[in-house]
């Protein structure tokens, strides 16, 4: 697994004590899930009340090879949750550069632990126009907001003779290839990512105005995401974050259908997903 720079004493301490790395692990689960819910509830990904996004992340999680162990994915996909949280809540607001400086701080600060987090800033600043934010000042806001984790990081390695190895994890970590051992798995997420992703976009218009915008910005990021996983060479590190939008995605689906078909599919769905535990 390639782990992020700050990352790596906990994986080493995680072994000395793996009682503790489970407690922190399992604690990092379940609040990623409690958060799941809240962002929903507050931002309406799911037009109805739910808590089935929550539990496919955490059965997603179990069935994977984390094992609920400790991975740089877990801390990384809180950042990314709580980055999505504050981008959100500057929907058509005529001074948002405080909020978005404050949501590309904390994205800049994530991928300290998961570094694919900067390839999402690409479709985060083309979903300015989505929010009608789009602007110079935002711009340089969120830039801002990027470089300064590094501005006070980077001379704090240097200084510790840390900052080669810190430069050999990330390229590890921008490592790149479809065909590797992983390659049944990921061609199981995409198809699953795919029939989802459609149903979820053939939807959207079913939604209110504001809803019909974050919903946009949340199809952009989630397959900017997609693409990222299924490219890298190994995306166990980022697993969780794809866990944890196509929890949403799958949820999406299931919540608003009620047939027999739905309920079979999602069976099966769990059934697969063991198996692949399971082998």
């Amino acid at each position: 697994m390639y782990s992020s720079y700050f990352f790596v004493q906990w994986r080493e301490w995680q072994h000395v004590y793996p009682f503790i790395a489970f407690v922190s692990s399992f604690t990092l689960v379940t609040l990623l899930a409690v958060l799941l819910f809240r962002a929903n509830e507050k931002y309406s990904f799911i037009r109805i009340r739910t808590i089935l996004p929550s539990f496919l992340f955490v059965f997603l999680i179990t069935v994977s090879n984390y094992k609920i162990e400790a991975c740089s994915g877990l801390p990384g996909s809180i950042f990314l949750l709580v980055f999505i949280w504050i981008f959100l809540s500057t929907y058509q607001e005529r001074e948002p550069m405080g909020k978005i400086f404050n949501a590309f701080f904390v994205l800049s600060v994530g991928s300290f632990f998961c570094f694919d987090l900067l390839l999402l800033v690409p479709a985060c600043w083309l979903s300015f126009s989505f929010f009608r934010i789009g602007s110079v000042r935002t711009l340089l806001a969120s830039f801002i907001g990027l470089i300064i984790p590094y501005i006070i990081c980077l001379p704090i390695l240097f200084l510790t003779g840390d900052l080669q190895g810190f430069i050999a994890l990330i390229e590890k970590q921008l490592t790149y290839s479809i065909f590797t051992s992983q390659l049944p798995e990921k061609i199981f997420l995409f198809a699953l990512f795919i029939l989802t992703f459609v149903n979820f976009v053939i939807n959207i218009n079913a939604d209110k105005i504001r809803t019909r915008q974050t919903l946009y910005f949340f199809c952009l990021l989630t397959f900017n995401l997609f693409t990222i996983s299924v490219l890298k060479d190994s995306f166990i590190d980022i697993f969780p974050m794809t866990a944890m939008v196509l929890s949403i995605l799958i949820g999406h689906y299931f919540s608003l259908k009620n047939s027999l078909l739905s309920f079979i599919c999602f069976m099966a769905m769990i059934l697969v997903a063991v198996v692949f535990y399971l082998l």
